[in-house]
């Protein structure tokens, strides 16, 4: 790590206005729900207007994508004809919900849309694909085994799924989030080590590193509307830490929680508001990082805890709420959502106690 890096956190905090300004003092949880049959529950992604993505898990390890929004609950995913397990990892306004389809040896990226599964296909018609995001505009990303190397794809109804390439140097990549802009982040493999990128159907370019030594590396997980990236540096100096980059500021390393071994980011808003997690010997603990408070443990922003142990937030709205994965007072793994206390005024209640279903003026993302 170079030692100049905090004097550069600071100048390129400064050089972007009001970034980390809406992050919540407290968050109430909201648990999500499982179906019969299941035993625990995961969320990976989030909309603008609160749909929720993820996948549940029976107690012989199969799993199933599901939709969650407060007017309609949880929804299940129907499996496509043949298949053996889906899982849900992005979605966008309208409740479309981007995935991956598991057949017996492959998996097909898949997306669920008007009650409907449809499969998105390969790059090179063989192999496995997988989708982890999809934006407003139904552009969906992810990665594709095109042999011999994997590839980063983006897909639309209109031009099917397009090849977006590697960084100069590279020998594969994956793509993990797109915005409205229909910008992704991923990262891919180069000769010099793992490298985040953003980009589009234009190209692939790199976000670069947190330090200067021979075996640094990135990987971009999350990017917000207005192009902020988030996802895990590695650096001799600094082990593993989670990141925010932008094209004003580069990679900003963010620390870890007392305790922790390694951080690493999964997703961010406009805001630069970051979230994600960090590992150490006891578990996993999931945090928040603005510029204004760093990086802070969740489990210590919540109102009234309940026993929840938040492990692992996946992503944030412009709006500041957060979805992820929690440990219950009794020992469930849960899918939850993390609101705002108080719960910004710009948005409809459906009710006491009811989550919120209307879009905010904002987008994020996917």
């Amino acid at each position: 790590m170079k030692v100049n890096r905090m004097n550069r956190f600071l100048v390129g905090m400064a050089c972007v206005a009001g970034v980390g300004a809406a992050q919540a003092a407290t968050y109430r949880v909201v648990d999500l729900g499982i179906a019969e049959g299941f035993v625990s529950s995961f969320a990976y992604g989030l909309s603008d207007n609160n749909f929720v993505a993820g996948w549940m898990q029976d107690a012989a390890g199969g799993t199933q994508a599901f939709r969650w929004s407060a007017a309609e609950g949880l929804t299940v995913l129907a499996l496509r004809d043949g298949a053996t397990a889906s899982r849900g990892f992005g979605v966008n306004s309208a409740g479309q919900v981007v995935g991956e389809t598991a057949y017996a040896g492959e998996r097909e990226a898949t997306l669920w849309a008007a009650g409907n599964a449809q499969g998105l296909g390969t790059l090179n018609g063989a192999g496995s694909s997988v989708a982890f995001a999809i934006n407003d505009a139904g552009q969906v990303t992810g990665w594709s085994d095109a042999q011999p190397d994997t590839r980063a794809f983006l897909w639309s109804a209109g031009g099917g799924m397009q090849n977006l390439g590697v960084v100069d140097g590279g020998s594969q990549s994956r793509a993990y989030a797109i915005n409205n802009d229909g910008t992704v982040a991923g990262w891919g493999r180069t000769a010099a080590g793992d490298r985040g990128f953003t980009g589009d159907a234009g190209g692939l370019q790199g976000v670069g590193t947190a330090g200067a030594d021979a075996t640094s590396r990135t990987r971009a997980f999350g990017i917000s509307s207005n192009g902020w990236v988030t996802g895990d540096a590695s650096d001799p100096a600094l082990g593993s830490e989670a990141f925010l980059w932008s094209s004003g500021t580069g990679v900003m390393a963010l620390g870890k929680l007392a305790g922790s071994t390694a951080s690493f980011g999964a997703g961010v808003n406009a805001d630069g508001v970051a979230v994600g997690w960090t590992e150490s010997a006891a578990g996993d603990v999931a945090f928040l990082w603005s510029s204004g408070g760093g990086m802070q443990s969740l489990d210590g922003l919540l109102q009234d805890s309940g026993g929840w142990q938040i492990q692992r937030a996946r992503s944030i709205n412009d709006a500041g709420y957060i979805v992820g994965n929690a440990l219950s007072a009794d020992g469930q793994l849960r899918a939850v959502m993390l609101v705002p206390v108080p719960e910004p005024a710009s948005w409809a209640m459906l009710g006491a106690g009811a989550l919120l279903v209307f879009g905010a003026a904002t987008r994020r993302r996917d």
